[in-house]
């Protein structure tokens, strides 16, 4: 029996990811694939039916991820404290902006509206 050959796109619609995804694949070695014209660079790449499969099933990269496992020292380090000149949100940054324009006219709000 003859092997299926895919394309990068055919490839992409076979493993159900995008063709950036198999790219990334390609180029960090979890799947296998050879140029159709190994002189060239830019060449397409052809990769197997069967190395799409191994691509799946590749214990390596198919390892869960448990969120419990993280080291203290690796978890998410978050400072709440709000450094002066960066806008934490919207309201914040509007209130700040108000508090500036009631200094500047003296109180008045004035329309950015040009005639």
């Amino acid at each position: 029996m003859e092997e299926k050959i895919f394309t990068r796109d055919e490839a992409a619609d076979f493993l159900r990811v995008s063709e950036g995804t198999v790219a990334e694949w390609i180029k960090s070695g979890r799947l296998a694939a050879t140029r159709k014209n190994p002189a060239k660079k830019k060449s397409p790449y052809l990769i197997c039916l069967t190395d799409c499969i191994a691509a799946l099933k590749n214990p390596i990269h198919n390892q869960p991820v448990n969120a419990v496992d993280v080291q203290e020292d690796k978890a998410c380090q978050s400072s709440n404290v709000p450094v002066r000149g960066t806008a934490t949100s919207l309201r914040l940054v509007g209130a700040e902006l108000d508090g500036l324009l009631a200094q500047r006219t003296k109180g008045k709000h004035r329309s950015s509206m040009t005639s």
